[in-house]
């Protein structure tokens, strides 16, 4: 059946949102578009959002959790927690 999926602007009409790290990269051609556009949402709401958007098209979609020994998942990982570090 069809599911009619909210977008981010609706979804703020329902919810409220925590401090939200997101991650992405060229490589990542099932969600770079969705995961920035989130991000924009998500700033211009004012929710405390960090982005790592890596420029390589050889990191997939999950990278670093595909392949949590790669240096840029390793630094993502790094990232990630500093910013939940926070909280």
């Amino acid at each position: 059946p069809y599911v009619n999926y909210l977008t981010m602007e609706q979804l703020f009409e329902k919810t409220t949102f925590p401090p939200m790290f997101l991650v992405t990269s060229k490589g990542d051609y099932m969600a770079v578009r969705q995961t920035v556009g989130a991000y924009d949402v998500l700033k211009a709401k004012g929710v405390d959002a960090e982005l790592l958007n890596w420029d390589d098209e050889t990191l997939p979609h999950a990278f670093s959790v595909l392949e949590p020994d790669k240096a840029e998942s390793v630094e993502t990982t790094q990232k990630m927690l500093a910013f939940l570090n926070k909280y």
